[in-house]
């Protein structure tokens, strides 16, 4: 069984997810999977696999008792930042799973932040109660985990899980970059932005893009890597643009996002999975 933040339209998270899925598969072929997701029909044409909603707890329950392994991850779920309410879900899902007898693996995770000190005191207990293994994408973590007291996991510092996937070849991000009505052979730079609550002035954004194209005739492409949120970002910066640009809309595989952006002059990125690609 795996868990992490599926099924929400994040092409970060979705990459993840067929970077863990790929390395697993390289172990045993024949491995069945249930993958927790918020879309759980997407998830399973997308990925060959089993998947089940999120928040269905007796199907938790049930699919946990007939599984061996259970991942936790990637990405940063054990954090308070979003809402404590969502920390304490992933905890509950790790608990459930050492109740049901399976062996634990969080996997190319992100560690907080987690302000509140009862939740770092809650969050300590469970990972060191529940998980055998933890790998870690950055430093940060490492550290956040051992202030934490999180000793009893065997903990390694890593790397993103993404890192292993294959980018597109050049006939298929040319026509990605076709179907968003950018031409080729253009020189490039690419913003990834986020509604983010420290986001108060797009229009400095606004001022860099136009700067782009002006000195160094990089056009501006605004591709989104969540969508519909990130759309909306773009829209803000975009009104305050004297410059042409592109602003993308549509979604697209995660090996075309990869082979997007490695074909631009510059990346600005808001989400950390824009500058990963």
């Amino acid at each position: 069984v795996i868990c992490g933040a599926y099924g929400r339209g994040n092409a970060g998270d979705e990459a993840i997810l067929k970077a863990i899925l790929t390395q697993l598969r390289e172990v045993d072929q024949e491995m069945p999977f249930w993958v927790m997701s918020r879309n759980k029909e997407e998830t399973r044409r997308s990925n060959r696999v089993r998947s089940m909603y999120i928040f269905n707890p007796v199907a938790l329950f049930f699919n946990l008792r007939k599984a061996r392994i259970f991942v936790n991850g990637g990405g940063s779920l054990i954090q308070d930042v979003t809402s404590s309410r969502s920390l304490y879900f992933y905890l509950f899902t790790l608990k459930a799973a050492k109740w049901a007898g399976c062996r634990v693996i969080m996997y190319g995770c992100g560690i907080g932040p987690i302000d509140s000190p009862l939740n770092r005191k809650a969050a300590a207990r469970v990972l060191n109660d529940t998980a055998e293994i933890i790998t870690l994408r950055d430093s940060v973590s490492y550290e956040a985990l051992r202030e934490m007291k999180v000793n009893k996991p065997e903990i390694m510092l890593a790397a993103d899980p993404t890192i292993t996937l294959e980018k597109s070849p050049p006939s298929r991000v040319e026509a990605a970059f076709a179907r968003e009505g950018i031409p080729p052979g253009i020189r490039k730079i690419g913003f990834c932005l986020r509604n983010w609550p420290g986001f108060l002035a797009p229009q400095e954004v606004a001022r860099a893009a136009d700067y782009a194209y002006e000195r160094h005739r990089a056009v501006p492409v605004f591709l989104p890597i969540e969508i519909p949120k990130d759309i909306g970002a773009a829209e803000r910066v975009t009104a305050f643009m004297n410059s042409p640009c592109y602003a993308c809309s549509q979604k697209h595989p995660v090996e075309d996002l990869m082979g997007m952006l490695g074909s631009m002059e510059a990346v600005v990125g808001m989400r950390l999975h824009s500058l990963i690609f």
